[in-house]
């Protein structure tokens, strides 16, 4: 027996069997019914749904098997993203499911590759997957859902070049961390900009969006020769080229770089209006000095950005994880440099000239000390 209860009109009933993706529904006023516990484990209520899952769930186009599609979170290149209501686990939860135009054998490849890609990482910076479905022909994922904001949103609210820029080195390194840990297991993500990187109320960063990665130990196993794959605006030259199998960790690199750049200077590393000219400005033209679009930037932090926007895959950092490492040296410094300062600054003001008595009855000595003081001032 399991025991069920009514969010809206609070009754409760009982039904023999539970079958966990199946949705049931009230029977006097048709809410959707939360599932308490088998009867007689006496484990108490459970809390109601929230009203906007409860009414979603009245609209039978929003049900994908046991989850209720509550609202759009955003499109991609692949799928859609939906903010959803997971009823028996009775959870928040973000699915992305896969764009009919997306559907074909390759397509589809891509997109089970993102689901296998993102099961197998377990990294506080990387959002994880719960579940893989296969529904009607429907192919989605299942994935945590975070209550925050992208760095796009975030840091569209800050005039340009005014960002803080000790918060954007820390969100990024944190970031690298993330993808370096994927990149030591194999992994390239191929599509890092602002808009697939999301910081939480607790101000910790997620690396979303796996939809464009690459097992590298299977590079040959999808024809990507001469297809640009990736954000124009932040991908590295070799993807500009469309060497799509060309891209490796330091590809990555390239990307957090000019995602970091894009950060601080407010707009983004190499201008164009189409997408062509973009790339086009990431193959002819040099990586841009940050310090010279922000002077307030730390010559540590210009030189770390230098390297990681390296033309040449060579010279830049091997994976995100070194990138990481150098960012963290620039807050050690600044941290350690605030400190100097801070430790320099005089702890109060000059006085005015101290009064100094002297008790001495020789003449001679008096004019000793008189004379000694009058040579410290």
């Amino acid at each position: 027996m399991a025991l069920f209860e009514c969010g809206s009109c609070r009754r409760t009933f009982q039904t023999p069997t539970f079958e966990p993706e199946r949705v049931y529904s009230c029977p006097a006023c048709r809410r959707p019914l939360a599932h308490v516990a088998p009867a007689g484990q006496g484990s108490g209520p459970a809390a109601p749904w929230p009203p906007e899952a409860q009414e979603a769930a009245e609209d039978p186009a929003r049900r994908l098997g046991r989850f209720v599609l509550v609202r759009e979170l955003g499109q991609g290149g692949m799928g859609t993203v939906h903010k959803a209501w997971d009823p028996p686990l009775r959870r928040w939860v973000a699915i992305k499911v896969l764009n009919p135009g997306a559907a074909d054998p390759e397509g589809l490849e891509r997109f089970r590759q993102e689901a296998s890609v993102v099961a197998s990482l377990d990294h506080p910076n990387i959002a994880p997957i719960y579940d893989v479905l296969e529904i009607d022909d429907q192919s989605a994922i299942v994935m945590k859902f975070i209550e925050g904001r992208t760095l796009e949103e975030m840091f569209r609210e800050f005039p340009r070049g005014t960002s803080p820029i000790e918060r954007v080195v820390r969100i990024i390194r944190d970031a690298s961390l993330g993808l370096g840990y994927a990149h030591g297991r194999g992994f390239v993500h191929r599509d890092l900009k602002p808009g697939n990187l999301m910081v939480d109320a607790q101000d910790r960063v997620y690396v979303l969006d796996f939809g464009l990665a690459k097992v590298l130990a299977r590079s040959g196993a999808m024809t990507d020769l001469g297809r640009i794959m990736g954000t124009p605006a932040y991908m590295s030259p070799e993807q500009a080229m469309g060497l799509a199998r060309n891209a490796d960790a330091r590809s990555d690199v390239f990307s957090l770089g000019s995602t970091l750049w894009a950060l601080l200077a407010g707009q983004r590393p190499f201008p164009g209006r189409t997408d062509l000219e973009v790339a086009k400005a990431i193959l002819r033209d040099s990586s841009p000095s940050i310090r010279a679009r922000r002077p307030d930037v730390p010559e540590g932090l210009d030189l770390v950005l230098r390297k990681s926007m390296q033309k040449e895959r060579d010279a830049r950092y091997p994976t995100a994880a070194e990138l990481a490492s150098a960012l963290n040296e620039c807050l050690i410094h600044e941290e350690a440099s605030r400190e100097t300062a801070r430790r320099a600054e005089p702890i109060h003001a000059q006085a005015a000239r101290p009064v100094v008595l002297v008790i001495e009855d020789e003449p001679q000595v008096v004019a000793l000390i008189q004379k000694a003081l009058e040579q410290e001032r």
